[in-house]
């Protein structure tokens, strides 16, 4: 049988979810409408991207796109998507 863990949300609303729960699932179960805003989270107080998984009782921020830290977030992960595509458009170019 497969433990389950407690989320707690900012609005400290509990959700029970199996452990290993990717974030964005968790979110989709609690209020699935802030998927679209959310760019990364907190859980515990330490950030990760929406595709980590949940395996102990958690409290979880969400990261929102247009705050300072979302926006970082995002700027960061497009200057990834940048560099990827310039060395696949120009194999062995140096960033």
């Amino acid at each position: 049988m497969m433990r389950e863990i407690t989320i707690t949300w900012p609005d400290r609303q509990q959700s029970t979810l199996p452990n290993g729960v990717a974030v964005k699932d968790a979110i989709a179960v609690w209020k699935p409408e802030l998927l679209t805003t959310t760019v990364a989270v907190k859980i515990n107080g330490k950030a990760v991207d929406l595709s980590a998984q949940v395996s102990e009782d958690a409290l979880v921020e969400l990261i929102d796109v247009a705050s300072k830290e979302g926006l970082s977030i995002l700027r960061h992960s497009a200057s990834h998507i940048m560099a990827q595509a310039v060395q696949d458009i120009f194999p062995g170019a140096m960033i």
